[in-house]
């Protein structure tokens, strides 16, 4: 068939296993997986975009195997009407679940809004909240965190108007929203977070792909939010090692709280590198690695 989801375990000496799952064996449309997590008992969490059994729709699809990859639940999540993008899934150690989509609610706004699930141990639904920006519009979640309490941190783009601004928000465990923050790029385009991170002091640090003017000129920036309770500390952004532009791919933290973000910059003379950031817990951008693998062609970075 045309793509199935495919898990790949590797240990200390390589590969241990890898596996193909068809959400639909008699199914020929493309499957293909987002994000995976991990509880400490080893079972294995991921989310993936499946096509419907109608074929013309896509929908999240959600997958619990164990340590040796045998399968014990699956969900195929369908709104109404209208396709689901998958945005990632997230677990507690203790195995809670939490899958992130953007769904079409049929039944409330009638436009995408970001969805959070909660599954219960047996593969059902405990709860669905939706997140809906302050124009009623089209909103989508692109990433999501979660702590050992159950809390869940989530970014994506929310249509707050005229265009579309970055958003992060902390949910509890019944999926009630605590806070959000929002963020405009001074060129009023299309603005979308990518991933957020839950750092030691309990402040979130969320990056994302902006529009902003510079000198002028509109380009893209890797923008990234220091917040506290939904409060925006600092802002800082990265237009590459031309001034070019720059977008962001994933951020991760270490013990101290600092932030390590890699992406792809835009260079003068038209090409893109992989670049790496690094800034501390105040906003200070502490170095920058730009990386070219040579013979003029683009390169990025997805994954640190």
């Amino acid at each position: 068939h045309q793509g199935d989801i495919a898990i790949v375990k590797y240990n200390a000496a390589g590969l241990a296993w890898s596996k193909s799952y068809e959400p639909y064996w008699f199914g020929s449309a493309t499957d293909f997986g987002v994000d995976i997590a991990a509880d400490t008992l080893g079972n294995i969490y991921a989310a993936g975009q499946i096509t419907s059994l109608s074929g013309n729709l896509y929908d999240l699809y959600v997958m619990k195997c164990d340590s040796n990859g045998e399968k014990i639940y699956e969900d195929d999540y369908s709104s109404a009407s209208g396709d689901d993008y998958t945005g990632g899934i997230a677990v507690t150690p203790s195995g809670n679940v939490f899958a992130l989509t953007s769904s079409f609610n049929f039944f409330g706004t009638a436009t995408y809004d970001i969805t959070t699930i909660n599954y219960l141990e047996n593969g059902a639904h405990n709860w669905l909240s939706h997140y809906d920006g302050d124009d009623s519009a089209t909103d989508y979640g692109t990433g999501i965190k979660v702590d050992d309490a159950g809390n869940q941190y989530v970014c994506g783009t929310s249509d707050e108007g005229l265009n579309n601004d970055m958003v992060a928000m902390k949910q509890n465990i019944y999926g009630t929203t605590l806070w959000s923050a929002t963020y405009n790029g001074s060129a009023n385009g299309n603005d979308t977070a990518i991933t957020t991170v839950l750092l030691p002091n309990g402040f979130v640090a969320v990056t994302g792909r902006c529009r902003e003017l510079v000198n002028g000129n509109t380009i893209t920036g890797c923008v990234t939010l220091l917040i506290d309770s939904g409060n925006v500390l600092w802002s800082n952004k990265y237009y590459g090692s031309d001034n070019a532009g720059a977008a962001p791919g994933q951020m991760i933290t270490d013990e101290e709280g600092n932030l390590f973000i890699c992406g792809s910059e835009n260079l003068s003379a038209g090409t893109k590198n992989g670049y790496i950031i690094k800034y501390d817990l105040s906003g200070n951008l502490l170095w920058t690695v730009s990386f070219d693998s040579g013979n003029n062609l683009d390169d990025k970075f997805t994954s640190i």
